[in-house]
């Protein structure tokens, strides 16, 4: 961490992040990251929900597959 207990990296926020588990103290703590941090914490967010969605997606997929072969 840096001195200023900031995160160092993207993936130390979104650790960091994931140990919040209210949604306000979430939003929160993304406002007290730098700018350019909060670009990269908040595209990495979507790109964990995309994948979500992409496994939940597939999972469906196959159940559906799974019924019909």
């Amino acid at each position: 961490m840096h001195i200023s207990g900031l995160p160092l990296t993207v993936d130390e926020a979104v650790r960091q992040l994931e140990s919040i588990q209210d949604k306000n103290a979430k939003k929160d703590y993304i406002h007290t990251l730098p700018q350019p941090m909060q670009v990269e914490v908040i595209a990495a967010i979507k790109a964990a929900k995309e994948a979500e969605k992409s496994n939940a997606s597939r999972a469906q997929l196959d159940s559906e597959l799974d019924a019909l072969l």
